[in-house]
């Protein structure tokens, strides 16, 4: 599963021939991505079911779909009492092929699991709507990396981990019962270096202000790239095989580091 079609697309040039599911929607004006590249496309609305079954039958293809259920992250998805009604729908498409129903958890990975159970079961009821109106069920799907640590109820007939599958545990209140180990290394450069005096503040909110004279090391990576706010003031990286400590706040595109202790 990806998030976009443009990384389907990368998926697909890479060579990979298995079925690829873009979870996140798409305008419908967009639908034309999704076929270029034979993917799987997550559907809430009848104009990108409309869409996508003009492109696929443009090319003489069919394009399998997913129905998102809305059990309560409050993001995407149909509600639950138009899942029936919307899948009879979907179904009527010549060029498309209804081959999944799911959702998502909003807080499977805290300790207490009351509100992933609630979403659990308004899925379940869904499904069983969906039975009594007499709709094959295609698969169903609904748990992340939380739920498939935690709640084995949750597996269906697919799972889908995310962070655990590069090695992070999605929060320190699930389960452990799976040793993982990060698998990522994320790579940058210098973009800037200088030596500031004792007592310079160092990036937003001057929550770190240097002790000594500092060399002061720039990179072009921040949060936007997926490096974590929380490791403000905590995180090290490796240069020229050294640890040097992260100092100040993670910009959006970049972070400083002090390299005092690292050779020319």
């Amino acid at each position: 599963a990806v998030a976009l079609p443009e990384e389907g697309q990368h998926l697909r040039e890479a060579g990979i021939e298995a079925p690829i599911l873009v979870l996140g929607l798409i305008q419908p004006e967009e639908a034309w991505k999704v076929v270029a590249s034979r993917l799987d496309q997550t559907v809430s609305s009848i104009a990108l079911l409309e869409a996508l079954d003009r492109e696929a039958g443009s090319v003489s293809i069919q394009v399998n779909v997913h129905v998102k259920v809305e059990t309560g992250l409050g993001r995407i998805g149909v509600e639950p009492h138009e899942v029936a009604p919307f899948l009879r729908r979907a179904r009527s498409y010549r060029n498309l092929k209804v081959a999944g129903l799911f959702s998502h958890f909003s807080a499977a990975d805290e300790r207490d699991k009351t509100f992933a159970r609630h979403q659990l079961q308004l899925f379940e009821q869904t499904i069983r709507e969906i039975q009594h109106a007499g709709i094959e069920l295609p698969q169903r799907h609904m748990a992340n990396s939380a739920a498939t640590l935690d709640l084995p109820e949750s597996y269906y007939d697919l799972v889908r981990p995310g962070l655990i599958i590069y090695g992070l545990y999605p929060s320190t209140e699930v389960s452990h019962s799976i040793e993982v180990k990060p698998a990522m290394t994320l790579r940058t450069g210098v973009c800037y270096l200088k030596t500031v005096p004792q007592g310079t503040p160092i990036s937003y909110g001057r929550t770190f202000v240097t002790q000594k004279q500092t060399r002061v090391a720039t990179l072009p990576l921040g949060y936007c790239d997926g490096y974590k706010r929380a490791l403000a003031n905590k995180g090290e990286v490796l240069i020229k095989g050294r640890r040097a400590p992260v100092i100040g706040r993670i910009c959006m595109d970049m972070c400083m580091i002090d390299v005092s202790d690292v050779p020319d």
